[in-house]
């Protein structure tokens, strides 16, 4: 797992932030396997490890398919490497599993606020403002990026220089970085 996560730093084709996914998954699921020979694993032992997973976490299938992306990446990089010769879990996901129904929200179609709902969000902040017992940072930030429409990274990018009379000038973004130390497999944002 280590040597996979470190080539594919190494090759640049993958961001640190999928790795530190990668790592997260890693951690949270392969501790029942994770000290055995790749070579020895075939279908039927992928095939339990992942009904136990499934049924212990209580997952879903596009969690479960989160999970297989790392095994196929460990497998993929055994196979460049001569570890193994064929990928034994390509068709595992077809195997029946047990996964938990997805839920609900994850079918939701995300959409911009109508002028109404606008209006209702407009109106609620106002009332907090009017609370003298709320502090009014977060109404006014509101307030703010409704007349601004800005991206939550533009939002905090913004400084007081940038406020001009008439205008705000978005100058930069601030945005997470983060990196996987493949040395100690820590992180660090």
């Amino acid at each position: 797992y280590k040597e996979m996560l470190i080539a594919k730093k190494l090759d640049g084709n993958v961001t640190d932030k999928t790795l530190v996914e990668y790592n997260r998954l890693f951690k949270k699921h392969f501790g029942a396997i994770e000290t055995q020979r790749i070579d020895r694993l075939d279908f039927q032992g992928w095939k339990a490890w992942l009904r136990d997973c499934i049924v212990r976490d209580s997952m879903t299938k596009k969690q479960t398919k989160a999970v297989m992306t790392v095994v196929n990446a460990i497998i993929t990089y055994a196979i460049a490497n001569d570890y193994l010769e064929n990928n034994p879990v390509r068709d595992i996901m077809k195997s029946g599993l047990p996964f938990r129904a997805e839920p609900a929200y994850s079918h939701v179609k995300v959409e911009a606020f109508t002028p109404q709902q606008t209006e209702m969000v407009k109106e609620w902040c106002m009332a907090e403002l009017e609370d003298k017992k709320k502090k009014p940072i977060y109404a006014l930030a509101i307030l703010f990026n409704i007349r601004l429409g800005l991206r939550v990274g533009e939002l905090c990018g913004i400084k007081w220089s940038d406020v001009l009379s008439d205008r705000v000038v978005i100058r930069k973004q601030r945005v997470t970085k983060y990196n996987l130390d493949t040395d100690d497999m820590s992180v660090s944002y």
